[in-house]
Parts: structure tokens; C-alpha cells; sequence
């Protein structure tokens, strides 16, 4: 937050000495605003940390929205909530800042009122917001972005601080222009001086696609403070622009982004949410989470695994600092637990979904005492490693058994003939029963369920 508030200040003061008052006049321009650090809201997720401020504007905005209802196109209009946003990149410590115009669509708008800054957030949850989001830069009011949502996702965005020529800086006005060019905009004075009268909006503002404004080009005069514009800038802004919403990494691919009815405070990638119906994960933790299961659905068992309890059998994923375990899995609760950040990952939650799906075919049946399906959960591991791997890789199962040459020389020949047939199933019955990792008897009368089940769907089977 410190940091944050000294790069706002910095720049306010660096500002002041250029200022001439006309920064006012720009479109969607809040006049002058003071920041409310108190209630700044901040987030982090895929390298971007962001702070979320609330401001106390000059001015305010709204729009006249056409929106099509019942089949008809009826003009709609809807006010623009106005924040700040501070931007820091964690991989090169570049520093931006915004701010943030939202113009909600009527109908998102009589649903959420006043709450609408407040559900949208920069690097996270967007609130099922419908509707258009500008940044533009402050003080110069230059246009960073513009984006379209629907129900909380975005189906359009460009990004125009980026463009490598004009060229392709006209194509990025185009597409910014595309989203917003039926919207006309109006705007009041909030804040009144003595002797001022509250004429309420303007009748006419302007249309919305004037807010799309481009860096002026270079000046070579000698401003107030003893510099040209070209080193203003460069003290101004040496940290280049960050882009608020830029595009997600591989594993979180834009498009797999939905709100969960029952958890408005984070948004969850449906990579999750496809098998998850239960958190308390933080953007960073949900982040962690689904590159996990992204690398697993490049697995055989992993994908095996995810597709049977996103058909099938929905699970909590939650934090818990207090569990002696990395990660579990609990049957009373339905539910992997992680001990903390560093435990989400692709190996650890492996084992977990494995117990998941063995909860969910052997329903009741399943139980700890007897170590059945712990030893379940460690053989069909290893015959996947053996599998994708074609070979041997340190198996888990024989952890704690190495003491035993010939144990281990018995089990290593079940894994890699990579078969399931009954001199299997007599293999692993024997094995089971010599196996002592975890308490509990074992039974032979249990037959290896999931086991059983990865071999009957396997694509590509062996010989």
C-alpha cells in the first residue's frame, strides 16, 4: 500500500508543475479526486499485483446505452463508476496507473446498483458484470484499454499502449472504437463551489467513442519545470505501461473464466470449476489449483481422473494451515485440503483426486481401516508413470519397503508388464498383504475397483 500511495503522489506532484487545468475537460476525465486508501482492495494474480481504490470524483458520467429488450432497441441510461487502479508487474517491477470506467448495461445495473466497482475487480472477480470497462491514463487521459463483459467474462478487449506503429496503433482505435461507438455520453459537477447551481448532465457530452484518445506527439519546448516534454515523460513514466488485463497465461486461458453462485469474492477458472464446487482459495491459490490441473489433464490417469468427477462426482478443494498432512483427501467432508501454497501442485493433488474417485465408486464401503486403498492409490500411480514414462520411476509404492529386495523386485514386475488380468490381480493381493505403510488390515475380498476401471478405459491399451 505504501508503495502504491508514493507512486501516486509522486506522479500528482510531478504533474502539478505541467498542469494548465485542461485535463479536466477530458472525456470521462473524474476532475480532480482523492483516493480512498482505507477501502483500496488488492489482489494478485498471474504477476500482476493491482490495488483497486475507490475515489471521491469532481465529476460524473453517465451514458445512454442502447440495449435490446424483448426484441426492441430501447435507449437505456446507466451511470459510469469511476476507480483508480495501481499496477505493479512482480516480474520486471514496472509500476502503472488507471482509471477504471465502468458502464454497466441497464439491466446489470438495477441488479447491482451502487455495488458495481465494488464486485469488479482488476485481477480478479468481475462480479458477473455486463458491460464496458475503459482505463485511460491519468492526466493525459490516453486510452489504455477497452473491454466488453458479458455475465463476467470478456468476449471483447484491446489493449492500445502496445502497438509497434501507427499502423497497427489505427487498427487497435478501430477495434476500441467498434465496442463503444453507439454509447453518447453526459457529465456533471459532483462537487460544488459556493454559488454554483446543479444543472444536472450535460444534455450532450459527446459520443462515447471520442474517450479513444492517442498520445499527442512530441513538443520540443521547455516547460515551467526546465524540461521538454520528451524528459518529462521519461521522469514521469520510466516504468512503460502495464497492461491491466492482459492475456492469461496458457494454463488459465482467458475464455475458462466463470463466477461461482455460491462465491462472489474470487473468480475461478472452469478448469476448476468443472470439478470444484467448494473453496476458500485466494486468486493465487485458485491460480496454483488450475495449472495443477491443466498439467494433470495432460496425463492419462490425471485426465481419466478429471473427467470422471466432472461427470460424475464434484469435490471441495480448500486451505487448511492446521492439517499435519500436505494435502488429503476427506471422505466426511468430500473435500482435498492443502496445508499451504507450496503443497498445490500437480503430483500432490494427483493422489487426492485418485482417493476422490475411489470415494466415489466405492461409496460407504471405503474406509481406513483397512489400507486397502491407500495401496490402491499408490499401485495405479505407478503403473501410469510406468505407462507414460515406459518404465521404471520411482515408485511410490515402494516407499518404506526398500528393505525388502524381493518385495520390491515382485512389485516393480506388476508395474511395468503394464497388464491387468487375474496373475495381476494374485500379484497384487500378495503384494497388499506384505504391504505395511499405513494401518489397518488389508482384505483380498476387496477387489481394486479404479484399478480395474483405468484399465477398461484406457485409448491406447498394451498388447
Amino acid at each position: 500500500m505504501e508503495e502504491a500511495k508514493t507512486y501516486f503522489r509522486e506522479r500528482a506532484e510531478n504533474q502539478l508543475s505541467r498542469s494548465n487545468g485542461s485535463d479536466e475537460n477530458l472525456p470521462l476525465s473524474p476532475g480532480d479526486f482523492v483516493p480512498l486508501w482505507d477501502v483500496a482492495v488488492p489482489l494478485v494474480m498471474n504477476g500482476l499485483a493491482c490495488y483497486d481504490i475507490p475515489i471521491s470524483e469532481t465529476y460524473s458520467y453517465q451514458v445512454i446505452f442502447p440495449e435490446e429488450h424483448y426484441g426492441t432497441i430501447i435507449a437505456s441510461k446507466v451511470k459510469v463508476y469511476q476507480k483508480l487502479v495501481i499496477l505493479k508487474d512482480l516480474k520486471d517491477n514496472r509500476m502503472s496507473q488507471y482509471v477504471l470506467s465502468l458502464i454497466p448495461v441497464k439491466s446489470y445495473e438495477l441488479q447491482k446498483g451502487e455495488q458495481i466497482p465494488e464486485l469488479f475487480t482488476t485481477r480478479g472477480n468481475k462480479g458477473g458484470f455486463s458491460g464496458i470497462a475503459i482505463y485511460s491514463c491519468l492526466y493525459t487521459g490516453v486510452t489504455a484499454r477497452v473491454d466488453t463483459y458479458r455475465n463476467g467474462r470478456k468476449v471483447n478487449g484491446i489493449f492500445l499502449l502496445d502497438a509497434k506503429d501507427q499502423e497497427e496503433l489505427n487498427s487497435k482505435i478501430e477495434t476500441a472504437k467498434e465496442q463503444i461507438y453507439m454509447l453518447s455520453l453526459q457529465k456533471k459537477k459532483k462537487i460544488l463551489s459556493r454559488g454554483e447551481s446543479d444543472y444536472g448532465y450535460d444534455i450532450d457530452g459527446g459520443w462515447l467513442d471520442e474517450v479513444i484518445i492517442t498520445p499527442e506527439e512530441p513538443w520540443e519546448w521547455v516547460g515551467a519545470d526546465g524540461m521538454t516534454n520528451e524528459e518529462w515523460l521519461e521522469k514521469t513514466r520510466p516504468d512503460g505501461n502495464v497492461d491491466p488485463q492482459p492475456e492469461p497465461e496458457p494454463e488459465l486461458p482467458e475464455e475458462d473464466y466463470y463466477i461461482p453462485e455460491d462465491d462472489k469474492t474470487v473468480t475461478v477458472p472452469i478448469v476448476i470449476g468443472n470439478i470444484i464446487n467448494e473453496t476458500n482459495m485466494n486468486s493465487v491459490q485458485l491460480g496454483l489449483l488450475g495449472k495443477a490441473l491443466n498439467e494433470l489433464k495432460n496425463d492419462k490417469l490425471g485426465n481419466m481422473l478429471y473427467n470422471s468427477l466432472k461427470d460424475d462426482f464434484k469435490i471441495g478443494a480448500k486451505m487448511k494451515p492446521t492439517s499435519v498432512y500436505d494435502a488429503i483427501y476427506s471422505k466426511e467432508n468430500k473435500c482435498v485440503y492443502f496445508k499451504s501454497d507450496t503443497d498445490i501442485d500437480a503430483n500432490k493433488l494427483l493422489e487426492e483426486l485418485v482417493h476422490a474417485v475411489q470415494h466415489s465408486k466405492y461409496g460407504d464401503e471405503m474406509t481406513s481401516a483397512i489400507r486397502n486403498y491407500e495401496f490402491e492409490a499408490k499401485v495405479i500411480q505407478d503403473i501410469n508413470c510406468a505407462t507414460n514414462k515406459g518404465g521404471f520411476c520411482g515408485y511410490i509404492g515402494e516407499v518404506g519397503m526398500m528393505d525388502n529386495t524381493e518385495w520390491c523386485k515382485d512389485y516393480e514386475k506388476l508395474i511395468e508388464a503394464n497388464v491387468w488380468n487375474e496373475k495381476s490381480l494374485n500379484s497384487y493381493y500378495e503384494l497388499g498383504s506384505e504391504w505395511n505403510q499405513y494401518q489397518g488390515a488389508f482384505d483380498d475380498k476387496v477387489a481394486p475397483i479404479v484399478i480395474n476401471w483405468y484399465f477398461e478405459n484406457l485409448s491406447d491399451k498394451p498388447n
